[in-house]
């Protein structure tokens, strides 16, 4: 029996460690929270999901590769515990009503790209080519490229009460502070900067308006002049339509968010790193959440 069960725990660590050596052929990483509405009382469900436009594999618990996981609501900040291997990844207790923050940091990966192509590929996809010159002028190899990099994830839920009308008039009240929030008045918890490496910040509530203002952030400061990618899965067709802009002066992107269905929002950065056993650090950032279709009463 305990050969069993040693063998069990072997073949489920291999499981995660195998699924956490996609990365090396894939690009965002997100998180997809499941079984909406999500309600008081009931457990948030939420996948770790690696792949690209909407497809992609599901990620296990593994405690090694989050450096930092939790939930964020009004009054409410709670950790992610979890054992090795749960599906899904995240599985957290919702306690209140109105907007709710999924977060999630990995620590550090390592991707070996081993022909230039490969690394050019993935600069030219997220608007880095700027990176190859500076690779150029580095006189860095053109094999065996060695790359450590980080994942910085956002998810926003808008959690209801299970008795329908009993929580509207918060909600609303809450969403009105939200979108309306200035420098002088603190923005909901579930909208305030969580301190990222590299960060998507949402300026107003995401489930309000048909524009979504975006604020991208390196070491807590406004990161200009890089690319945000903007995929969009309609809720009718299940389309995926993928939308680029480039930050302005300040970190700002505008994104029409006005179609319901999922939005994935993805940004990456390359650095020198200061590591020297490693070429380049990349960092990723992204940002989900679901729209539904306006009610028709």
């Amino acid at each position: 029996m305990i050969a069993l069960k040693r063998l069990l725990n072997e073949a489920c660590a291999l499981l995660v460690l195998s699924a956490f050596a996609i990365p090396a052929v894939a690009h965002e990483y997100w998180l997809q929270p499941t079984d909406m509405p999500w309600l008081v009382g009931e457990q948030l469900r939420a996948d770790v999901r690696n792949g690209e436009n909407f497809v992609g594999d599901t990620l296990p618990f593994d405690p090694d590769a989050f450096a930092r996981a939790g939930l964020i609501s009004e009054n409410h900040r709670l950790a992610l515990n979890g054992r090795l291997g749960d599906y899904p990844a995240f599985q957290m207790p919702l306690q209140e009503t109105g907007l709710h923050l999924l977060l999630l940091e990995t620590t550090r990966r390592e991707l070996l790209h081993e022909q230039y192509s490969d690394f050019e590929t993935f600069l030219n996809y997220h608007g880095l080519q700027g990176i190859a010159e500076r690779h150029r002028n580095r006189d860095l190899p053109d094999q065996g490229i060695v790359e450590h990099y980080y994942r910085y994830c956002k998810s926003f839920i808008d959690v209801r009460s299970p008795t329908p009308g009993k929580d509207q008039s918060a909600q609303s009240t809450q969403s009105t502070q939200s979108a309306q929030s200035t420098p002088d008045t603190p923005p909901a918890a579930a909208l305030a900067p969580q301190m990222q490496r590299l960060e998507l910040i949402a300026l107003t509530d995401p489930m309000q308006g048909n524009t979504l203002q975006l604020q991208l952030h390196l070491e807590g400061a406004p990161l200009a002049n890089r690319q945000v990618e903007l995929f969009h899965r309609d809720s009718e067709s299940a389309a995926v339509t993928r939308t680029l802009l480039d930050t302005d002066a300040n970190g700002l992107a505008s994104f029409d968010t006005a179609a319901p269905g999922q939005y994935l929002f993805n940004s990456v950065t390359v650095l020198e790193p200061a590591d020297t056993s490693a070429h380049w650090e990349t960092l990723w950032a992204s940002l989900t959440f679901h729209k539904s279709a306006p009610s028709l009463q």
